[in-house]
């Protein structure tokens, strides 16, 4: 409702612009070259704008009935040249608007007709600019719209790809406690428990407040180290500024370590050791000591890094950077800021 109520509006801000302009120009040159008085002028220009207003609306109604069909269009010609006639042989006939003016000579019919035509001609040339600016911009806010669902039922999909894999590791991983440790199976299961409200609750957001973030991944490596006892260790070197100003992806440092330990040897022989360092420029990366298994040992569900960075690249932020040296790889990240950060 309101977009037609704007549309309208153009269309009366137009007529407005264009009528008077087209009064001016149609009836100028013939009133010069007949030798009339130009300081009636106004006159005449006040006189056209009303023929000019009418051929304007009916123009305008007739689309309004019949669209693009071309009974619009014989209409719109043969309406307007009625009204010409009946504007030439009555009001002109009757009423003589200039008696008592020093005006020579009125236009025959045919050059009113011709004029007729032309303004006719400039007005339906109008109105269809005016049509296919108003359809341009439809067209693009469906596009947009369309686009925005698509991108959202993308990013919940990735959502929801991130705790199926998640469990399927985790159920692993008890299966094989179960077996060797009950009572470290028990503390698994109370920690997994604990982690799975966490992220299902933060699930809910498409973004989670760094913070936050680094206690459920924090809690997913308290929940490793039962499995790999001794065999982890994580240096975070992040200030508590940095930390309760930025925002991130559901779930990014979670993902970052479930990738670190999927991708290396992990024991008290090899242990990993996690670095989370913040740069100058506000990004974040997290390194890890490079000891990576044989292709053969890795199962990749195409979750994982990708995943990530689709969902910051959704979200309209920066692309995830990977880099490594011969002992170190590195992941990148550039985090929101966290617009709901009290600092």
């Amino acid at each position: 409702m309101d977009q037609d109520k704007a549309y309208r509006s153009i269309y009366i801000k137009t007529a407005l612009v264009v009528v008077p302009m087209l009064a001016m120009l149609s009836t100028s040159p013939i009133f010069i070259v007949t030798g009339n008085d130009l300081k009636l002028l106004p006159r005449i220009w006040l006189g056209a704008l009303f023929p000019l207003t009418a051929m304007w609306v009916i123009n305008y109604k007739l689309y309004q009935k019949f669209g693009k069909q071309k009974v619009f269009f014989v209409l719109s010609f043969v309406i307007v040249l009625s009204f010409i006639t009946i504007m030439r042989f009555t009001f002109l006939e009757y009423f003589k608007p200039w008696r008592g003016t020093a005006i020579k000579k009125i236009p025959p019919f045919i050059v009113m007709f011709l004029v007729g035509l032309v303004n006719n001609c400039m007005i339906l040339i109008v109105q269809a600019l005016i049509r296919l600016s108003h359809e341009h911009v439809q067209m693009a806010r469906e596009v947009a719209a369309l686009r925005y669902q698509n991108m959202n039922a993308k990013y919940q999909n990735l959502k929801n790809q991130l705790h199926p894999h998640f469990l399927f590791n985790a159920l692993s991983t008890l299966k094989t406690l179960i077996k060797r440790n009950p009572q470290d199976a028990e503390e698994y299961v109370l920690k997994l428990s604990d982690f799975l409200r966490a992220s299902i609750e933060a699930n809910k957001r498409a973004t989670n407040a760094l913070e936050e973030d680094l206690l459920i991944a924090f809690n997913y490596l308290d929940i490793q180290k039962i499995r790999f006892s001794g065999s982890i260790f994580l240096d975070n070197k992040l200030t508590d500024e940095y930390i309760k100003t930025r925002a991130v992806p559901i779930l990014s440092i979670q993902t970052l370590f479930e990738n670190i330990l999927k991708h290396n040897i992990v024991s008290k022989e090899e242990p990993i050791y996690i670095v989370l360092i913040q740069d100058d420029n506000g990004t974040l990366s997290i390194k890890n000591n490079i000891q990576a298994k044989s292709l053969s040992n890795v199962n990749s569900s195409g979750t994982g890094l990708a995943n990530l960075n689709e969902r910051f690249l959704l979200l309209g932020g920066q692309e995830v950077v990977v880099s490594k040296t011969a002992s170190e790889f590195i992941i990148t990240l550039t985090p929101f800021v966290d617009e709901h950060s009290d600092h």
